[in-house]
């Protein structure tokens, strides 16, 4: 049962005494030396270990969620021998003291709000790779992502990372050029363990060309084909974008993002669409204040709408996950989604130390891209992330309040979360 009576203060202040066991040690890896021979391939190789400690708040028309997890990842990289070199990482989440508050999709709890960061250990990476002639190939489970992920990313917010079983190739011959290719063949979401669709199979094909020539800008033309997906048939699609970004710093500085892709039906896709996804996004800062202006459209057109199975859905569209819409990152009717955010960076001294610390508010408003049952305004959401550093520590407070008009219930979410790293 969720003990939701309790106020949120009270459990955040009952969870700062675990907060502060936290410890984590991300060792940097080593300077890459060859080994003489497998063996010191092994014995000269490096391991790292983190641990990332979280809670998380939410609070859902009547029903409501509260989650403390400890995320525990475990690495090991050998040295490269004959040009091949490995690494193994396992991840192992547990809630504390229990996940009985919370539903993650398998454990039951169907009274609680749905919270995607399910117990469980499992193997996140393992991959060699082979690196001779400015060219990486690389096969096995392994992290993978596309310019800011909204196409394809490990959704690394999630105490659960995305990964992928892959052969991926990166070629960096020609000067400022990257190519890379990948066959894609499973995908290893965040969900429960439990759950069939954790695990899913997938033909899919990623092609990507980046060119950093420009002046302190990249421009990327990528190609993402989901040919095959065996019970998403959703997912089977085509797209193509490209996109220029690019951050020219200096006193008063200047971000940008601008993006633009088309996508159709592919497969055994149900549904014939093809529609469009756009991307305007503006930074503009000025001693230590930022200004953040955007604009983001997945389209919507012919019964179908633009897709984004395999992103980072957590970093898009609010923090408070409206519009994941089970794994699709985009609803029926396609989204509009207009944001502006205001932030502020500086350093604190106190007791004779340096702290870096940092403030935002960001506001969203959600328009439907296209009106499909009367539905035209979805509803607006306020996102507020405050940080704090101290050495290798960094304390996160992030809090989300989204208001529904036309779409889904109203709801907050608070996370609290200590990370210290060496």
């Amino acid at each position: 049962m969720n003990d939701y009576n309790k106020p949120s203060f009270y459990r955040i202040f009952l969870s700062i005494p675990l907060l502060l066991i936290a410890t984590s040690v991300d060792a940097e890896w080593f300077e890459e030396k060859k080994a003489q021979s497998v063996q010191e391939a092994f014995e000269e190789g490096a391991a790292h270990v983190d641990f990332r400690l979280r809670y998380e708040d939410i609070k859902q028309g009547e029903q409501g969620a509260q989650a403390l997890t400890l995320r525990s990842r475990l690495g090991f990289k050998t040295l490269p021998f004959e040009l091949f070199h490995a690494f193994v990482e396992f991840d192992d989440v547990r809630a504390i003291p229990n996940d009985n508050n919370y539903n993650s999709g398998a454990n039951g709890q169907l009274d609680d709000v749905f919270l995607e960061d399910p117990e469980g250990t499992e193997l996140n990476q393992a991959w060699i790779a082979y690196d001779v002639a400015n060219t990486l190939i690389k096969l096995g489970r392994q992290t993978m992502s596309l310019n800011n992920e909204r196409m394809l990313g490990g959704d690394g917010w999630r105490q659960n990372e995305q990964t992928f079983s892959a052969l991926s190739i990166r070629n960096e011959t020609l000067n400022y050029t990257r190519i890379e290719f990948a066959q894609l063949n499973q995908v290893q979401t965040n969900q429960d363990e439990r759950l069939g669709s954790a695990h899913q199979d997938i033909n899919a094909k990623l092609f990507n060309l980046n060119y950093r020539g420009f002046w302190l800008s990249d421009l990327s033309l990528y190609a993402l084909w989901i040919s095959d997906h065996p019970e998403q048939k959703q997912w089977e699609t085509s797209t193509y974008g490209i996109r220029f970004s690019g951050d020219l710093g200096g006193d008063f500085s200047v971000a940008y993002q601008l993006e633009l892709a088309q996508q159709e039906d592919a497969g055994a896709n149900p549904i014939s669409y093809s529609t469009t996804y756009a991307l305007i996004d503006l930074v503009f800062g000025y001693q230590g204040v930022e200004v953040n202006v955007g604009y983001e459209r997945l389209g919507a057109s012919d019964g179908g709408y633009f897709v984004t199975p395999l992103g980072s859905l957590r970093d898009f569209q609010g923090a408070s996950d409206q519009f994941s819409n089970n794994g699709l990152g985009n609803i029926q009717g396609g989204i509009q989604d207009s944001y502006l955010g205001l932030g502020y960076a500086a350093i604190i001294v106190f007791a004779q130390q340096s702290l870096p610390a940092s403030i935002s508010v960001n506001y969203h408003d959600f328009q439907a891209d296209s009106v499909v049952d009367n539905i035209d305004h979805l509803g607006e959401e306020w996102n507020i992330d405050a940080a704090i550093e101290l050495d290798h520590y960094q304390v996160l407070l992030q809090y989300a309040d989204y208001h529904a008009d036309q779409y889904g219930k109203s709801d907050q979410h608070v996370w609290l979360a200590l990370s210290m790293s060496f």
